[in-house]
């Protein structure tokens, strides 16, 4: 084995298991304005991002 070998691949698939686990990193994601931004701006409108008036309602 190679002294610089890091695993790069495990750390995905930890945030995976947990994510199914609690929906932790969903939460996260959501609340997130930057990321709520662009999906918007990448023309997203629907899913789990709120439509326009219910973030003016702050539902």
């Amino acid at each position: 084995m190679s002294p610089w070998h890091f695993g790069l691949n495990q750390g995905p698939i930890v945030l995976m298991i947990e994510n199914h686990r609690s929906g932790f990193l969903w939460q996260l994601m959501r609340a997130c304005p930057y990321i709520v931004a662009g999906l918007r701006r990448a023309g997203f409108t629907s899913g789990w991002l709120p439509t326009r008036s219910q973030r003016q309602i702050g539902t």
